[in-house]
């Protein structure tokens, strides 16, 4: 074997080919190759290296995958787990209120909770992913669980309130038989309530104020009926007198009360006496005024159902003549039930009198029903009257404001400040009467803020005005003001709707009210020209602005709250818009919205609005309608679910600043109670 050369083969034996003619590679060709080699390499490490990246990405995308698998999963069992949670709470309350309500047997209460939360689970699990199916199985079954509890207290709820009930009839019972029979009509009110009153859910001093109040009502009554029976009679009125002032069973008011009714008779009767005896004439004659005197005011109190003063009811009746006593013991007679009618809201008086019409017109008419409907025309008639034209003071006659009206010190703003949070609350009272915003003022104080208030610089005007809004609630304050000068056209009618904007700034930081204050000094002062042309000059191109988007009386304020923030911004030298003012004066944009034109809240677009609709809380309007239903025109229900789903594309009816009715057909959608389910935008 031939060796090559050691510089070409390091010295190693080599098989010889075919022997040919040798060919000189010569240096260049041989670092080619070498390079070749190199490269060829270097590639295909580079193709293990790529290859491994690529099989590390494909790892990495199937975990992430399997990753976000599990998370969708989780996320629907949550989902569904939670939703099942709140048909479960729902329909706890759906049964507490069914029992209640006397549509589900109480007895039967356990079972249908039972059946319905076994339902909702039965209808739901299905839709869980099958990993998490037993863990929202079990979540559900343990809420159950703890909720059945509630079940039971539902019933005893029902239980309680059927044996209160039961209570009531025997202390209508006991306070009849106790006119003839009271011994016997004590004991049975007294052991009733002893045994049935814990169970029916009365602590011990509820307990012991019904034993109280039994008694004294009882003894009341009776010593009521003797003092009539003898009221004649000045011997027969003495021996009454004894055993008023000896029966420990009257509360000492009404011990009082009596004692002035007959002190009254007497004095009448001693005053009969004496007019027959001397001055029959002259005498019968002063008596006869002072009775037609007293009987008008008793008997006004009485029909009105207002509130008399013991000690001023009792010298009234001192004076009257046994003819006007014997008119006003019939007028007397209904003093309870018109006081009661007397004390309801104003929208279930007139429901109720319409309800009593409604059963002439089928049943017939009769004496007693005529004379009640009378009854409640008279006492619902002067109600309307008294509450509009000073709605505290006719609040306070009835007897409706629990805490005393006491006088508020008007010396200066300060001080009607410092009572501005005791007549709130009274005022919030009275609203629960009338149904609507009720001024915390007198309507003499109101006239004496509007002349403090007026007598003040404009800009002083304005932060004062904002200072009181701070106080009270937006609809108390625009009571407020329409107190003030709601229906006048001048002054008053300017400072009540400065009123109206309360704190209520400009973007560039003004009160709204100074605006209007100034457009209506510019006025007063002559300081500026207005159009008044009927078709091109500024109210008639505000009013066309503002078109039909607001109900009448709002619109009135706002085109003329518009007019003044216009002659105002103009007297200070600034070229206004006549939209810029409307919006100012209806608080916000005027949009179209589903086919009607309405005002939404400052500093909210169109479809800001649409989306606060969109997730308007369902709770908002579950308070409105606690029965689970609104109810259409025509009386058919809807339950607030439907109309939650409804209400983006319903058509709104603007009732006050950010608060709206829902129209539906031809009408506004109403709650159970008849009153209107208001959508609040803010």
């Amino acid at each position: 074997m031939a060796r090559i050369s050691a510089g070409l083969d390091f010295g190693q034996a080599v098989v010889q080919p075919a022997r040919t003619q040798p060919v000189d590679v010569g240096p260049g060709v041989a670092a080619v190759a070498n390079s070749l080699e190199r490269v060829g390499a270097q590639q295909q490490a580079e193709g293990q290296q790529l290859q491994r990246a690529q099989d590390a990405e494909a790892r990495q995308a199937a975990q992430e995958a399997k990753v976000a698998r599990e998370a969708a999963e989780r996320g629907a069992a949550q989902a569904k787990m939670i939703a099942m949670r709140d048909s479960v709470s729902d329909e706890l309350e759906r049964i507490g209120q069914e029992v209640l309500e006397g549509r589900l047997p109480k007895t039967d209460a356990t079972k249908a909770w039972q059946d319905r939360t076994a339902k909702i689970l039965a209808d739901n699990i299905e839709g869980v992913p099958e990993v998490h199916r037993a863990t929202v199985q079990a979540d559900l079954q343990a809420l159950t669980g703890r909720l059945t509890s509630k079940v039971g207290d539902i019933v005893r709820k029902r239980d309680q309130t059927d044996t209160l009930a039961a209570i009531t009839q025997v202390q209508e019972y006991t306070q009849r038989l106790a006119v003839t029979e009271p011994d016997k009509a004590r004991q049975i009110w007294l052991d009733t309530v002893d045994q049935l009153g814990p169970f029916a859910g009365l602590q011990p001093d509820q307990i012991a104020k019904s034993k109280q109040g039994w008694i004294e009502g009882t003894a009341y009554t009776r010593a009521f009926t003797a003092v009539n029976a003898a009221k004649t009679d000045n011997k027969a009125l003495a021996a009454v007198e004894r055993g008023i002032n000896e029966n420990p069973d009257l509360d000492p008011q009404r011990k009082a009360t009596l004692l002035a009714q007959v002190e009254g008779y007497r004095a009448s009767n001693e005053a009969r006496a004496l007019r027959q005896a001397q001055h029959a004439e002259i005498v019968a004659q002063r008596a006869e005024r002072q009775s037609t005197e007293a009987y008008n005011i008793l008997s006004g109190w009485a029909m009105q159902g207002k509130q008399a003063d013991p000690a001023a009811a009792a010298s009234l009746i001192a004076r009257l003549t046994p003819t006007a006593a014997a008119a006003y013991k019939a007028v007397a007679a209904e003093i309870p039930a018109r006081t009661a009618v007397a004390m309801l809201p104003l929208d279930v008086q007139a429901q109720q009198l319409d309800q009593l019409k409604a059963r002439r017109a089928v049943t017939g008419t009769s004496v007693e029903l005529e004379r009640e409907i009378k009854r409640r025309e008279e006492v619902l008639t002067q109600a309307r009257k008294d509450y509009a034209d000073d709605p505290l003071r006719a609040a306070n006659e009835r007897g409706v404001i629990t805490s005393p009206l006491r006088p508020l010190n008007t010396a200066s703003l300060d001080t009607i400040a410092a009572g501005l949070a005791e007549r709130a609350g009274q005022a919030q009272e009275v609203a629960t009467i009338t149904r609507r915003p009720v001024s915390p003022l007198l309507a003499s104080e109101a006239q004496q803020l509007g002349g403090i208030l007026s007598a003040l610089s404009v800009a002083e005007r304005g932060r004062r005005i904002a200072q009181m809004a701070e106080l009270l609630p937006a609809p108390m304050m625009l009571a407020l003001a329409q107190q003030i000068g709601g229906e006048d056209k001048g002054a008053k009618r300017a400072l009540a709707l400065e009123m109206q904007f309360g704190a209520d700034k400009t973007v560039s930081g003004r009160y709204r009210s100074e605006l209007v204050a100034l457009g209506a000094q510019a006025i007063r002062d002559k300081g500026i020209k207005e159009d008044t042309s009927a078709e091109f000059g500024l109210r008639a191109q505000i009013a066309k602005e503002i078109g039909d988007s607001l109900p009448p009386k709002w619109r009135e304020d706002a085109i003329e709250a518009a007019r003044l923030m216009y002659l105002g911004q103009q007297a200070e030298g600034i070229s206004p818009s006549v939209q810029g003012v409307v919006r100012l004066a209806a608080g916000g944009e005027i949009v179209e919205h589903n086919g009607r034109r309405i005002p939404i809240p400052a500093g909210m677009d169109e479809g800001q609005f649409k989306t606060k609709l969109k997730t308007y809380p369902a709770d908002a309007i579950a308070k409105q309608a606690p029965s689970g239903q609104v109810m259409l025109p025509g009386g058919k229900a809807m339950p607030v679910a439907d109309f939650m789903a409804g209400l983006p594309d319903a058509v709104l009816e603007p009732v006050a600043p950010g608060r709206f009715g829902v129209r539906a057909g031809g009408g506004i959608v109403m709650g159970p109670t008849g009153r209107p389910i208001i959508v609040e935008v803010r």
